[in-house]
């Protein structure tokens, strides 16, 4: 039995293991992963009782190393606690969650929740294999999911991209793109 915390902020992931430790004891140790890739190394060797993920870490994010996990260890319980909840991420995480046979149990939350919600969250998702959203989050998991086209298009966009920009990355023509993104 264990818990596995993935966070880059050392500060963050103290804070997450004293609260972890204290409040479920009896799923001790706590590891503790600093990026993406530890995060999937200890959790294919320790399959942990439920693994807590930032979604921007180094060398892997918190999606791609939850894609991972499930890949290989799909009865892995996963909340994704983070500081940035883009729709592009929401979309991703519901598009592997989707693709995993039997559904995970997994849990979305914002890092600015106070400790007793974030310890509701951990303990419905770990101890009643539940699915549980941040109420800040709900109507982006009702929203129908985005093509894959759609999903890169927001992306581009957020980081400032011209829609010439974005037809050159997605290999389309402007009129393509500016269609495509009507529909958004």
């Amino acid at each position: 039995m264990s818990i596995l915390i993935a966070e880059d902020n050392v500060a963050q992931r103290s804070y997450l293991r004293e609260v972890l430790e204290r409040e479920f004891a009896a799923h001790a140790p706590v590891l503790e992963a600093g990026d993406g890739e530890e995060t999937v190394k200890l959790a294919l060797e320790h399959k942990p009782d439920v693994c807590i993920l930032d979604i921007q870490m180094p060398k892997l994010s918190g999606v791609k190393a939850a894609r991972a996990i499930w890949r290989d260890f799909p009865t892995a319980r996963i909340i994704f606690w983070t500081q940035f909840p883009h729709e592009i991420y929401i979309n991703e995480i519901r598009k592997i969650v989707k693709s995993v046979d039997p559904p995970p149990a997994y849990g979305f939350i914002h890092k600015n929740n106070p400790e007793s919600r974030f310890l509701r969250f951990v303990a419905a998702v770990l101890e009643d294999g539940a699915d549980m959203i941040d109420p800040a989050f709900k109507d982006s998991f009702k929203r129908p999911l985005l093509t894959e086209f759609e999903a890169e298009a927001l992306y581009y966009l957020a980081l400032g991209l011209s829609n010439w920009a974005i037809a050159r990355k997605c290999s389309l023509s402007l009129r393509g793109v500016e269609s495509r993104l009507a529909t958004l």
